[in-house]
């Protein structure tokens, strides 16, 4: 249908999304060297954020397979406005650590030199 997967840890609960973690927990560190997650702003997305509760069941003709819980779906571009962090995340091939770490809008640019170092 052309939408924006997003990943929402909001809606759904811990013990649901934790459960079939082994689909989606990939996502966060299969990317190399770093994955780089926008934290967006679920007020700035307003009302056309489609939860995965609403999506086709799999005995309804219009049924998609989807990450069950978590995954939900924009339809349009998404504003930058909308992005309020970005979290970057690598494993350490040390300890097989899966780091985390924020970075708020006003850090754009120790974000960027991150970027840099990396290239």
């Amino acid at each position: 249908m052309g939408y924006i997967c997003l990943f929402d840890f909001e809606s759904a609960r811990d013990d649901d999304y934790r459960g079939n973690h082994h689909i989606w927990a990939d996502f966060f560190y299969d990317h190399k060297p770093i994955t780089i997650i926008l934290r967006l702003n679920r007020q700035k997305l307003s009302d056309k954020l489609i939860p995965n509760s609403v999506r086709p069941k799999p005995v309804e003709t219009d049924y998609v397979p989807a990450i069950a819980y978590v995954e939900a779906w924009y339809p349009e571009a998404i504003s930058v406005s909308a992005i309020d962090s970005y979290i970057v995340t690598w494993l350490d091939s040390e300890t097989r650590n899966l780091i985390f770490h924020e970075y708020s809008k006003d850090m754009v640019e120790e974000l960027d030199e991150l970027i840099d170092s990396i290239k």
